[in-house]
Formats: structure tokens, sequence, C-alpha cells
């Protein structure tokens, strides 16, 4: 039991490690994108830590309160969270770097340079948004998969305690027998020794 509880606590560290990386990571990238300006890069990396923060809070939530065996059946939901942000994490630390070195061969103030950045900043929106979106979407799978998982729960309760009363009944049908065939013995019994009188004040 305390083998089990222990790996409950190596979850729940782990899960909180990933909420301060992924948190930093996006931290990151939205002072990077404030310095330079973009705006609407920083509004949109705020509502995509907002989904990220929300999945991760409710997979703490669901560790704390399940079994070991519902914890680990449900944690395989996570790899495409961990896949999302690594993905994130080729788009912004090598391809976004990248194209930051090609905007800078553009001359300092040049209608290329800023046509360019513009661009770079469309992708880095679009790229954020279709995220966040993607974030949206699992946070709406993460609550089926915990609500079916709870109504599992529900189920396999309800099963155990029908279960439970058919077994309270069919003992209570069996003591009820028993009464029955002791009372009919002792009328029996009853019976026979009135029976039993008669034959002896006849003779």
């Amino acid at each position: 039991m305390a083998e089990l509880e222990n790996e409950k606590v190596q979850l729940v560290k782990a899960a909180q490690l990933e909420i301060i990386e992924a948190n930093a990571k996006v931290e990151a990238v939205m002072l990077e994108a404030k310095f330079r300006g973009f705006q609407a890069i920083a509004d949109s990396l705020i509502r995509m830590q907002a989904e990220l923060d929300q999945l991760a809070n409710s997979r703490l939530e669901f560790i704390g309160r399940n079994s070991l065996e519902q914890v680990k059946g449900i944690e395989a939901f996570y790899g495409e969270l961990a896949k999302m942000i690594n993905d994130d994490d080729e788009f912004f630390m090598v391809k976004l770097p990248q194209l930051l070195d090609v905007a800078n061969r553009f001359p300092e103030s040049s209608d290329s340079k800023k046509i360019y950045m513009d661009a770079i900043a469309l992708e880095i929106k679009r790229s954020i948004d279709f995220k966040t979106e993607q974030l949206s979407n699992l946070g709406i799978r993460q609550k089926a998969v915990v609500d079916a998982n709870l109504q599992s729960k529900l189920k396999m309760n309800e099963h155990v305690n029908t279960l439970s009363l058919g077994i309270k009944q069919n003992i209570q049908n069996q003591v009820n027998v028993l009464e029955s065939k002791m009372s009919v013995n002792r009328e029996q019994l009853e019976l026979n020794k009135l029976n039993h009188l008669k034959i002896e004040n006849n003779s």
C-alpha cells in the first residue's frame, strides 16, 4: 500500500514539474513577443497558457482523487499533451529563430523587413491559435474521459450495491424459510403432544 501511495506521489510531482516547465516556456516566448511589439501574439499565448493550466490542474485533481490503477489508465491520455508541447518546442526553439535570423538580413526599418516581420507574426499567431484550439478540444476530451471513468466507478458501485442487496435478500429469504419450517415443526410438536395426552387420558 505504501509503495502504491509513493508511486502516486511521484506522479503528482512529475505533473507539477511539467506544469512549471510548460508555463516557463510559454512565459519566455510571451515576454519575447511583447519585447518585439507583437501584442497579438502575447494575447494568444495568454489564452494558450490558460488552456494548459486548466488541463494540468484537472490532471492533478484526478491523480489526487483516484486509485493508482485508474490514474495509470488515464495517464496515457496526457501523452498527446506532451507531444503537443514538444511540437511547440520545435516551432519556437528551432523554426522561429531561423525566421528571425532571415528577418535580420533586411535593412532595419525597411518596408521589406516590416512585411517579413508581419508575416512571421501572423504565422506565429496562427500556430498559437491552432494549438490553443487543440488544447481546448483536448480539454473537452479530457472531461469526457474523466466522466466516463466516473460513470464506470458509479456503475461498479451500483453493481456492488445490487449484489450486496441480493445477498442480503437471499439470506433473509433463507431465514424466513427456516423460521417458517421451525414454526411448522413447533405446531406439529404441539399437536403431537395434544394427541399423546388424549391417548393417555383415554387409556
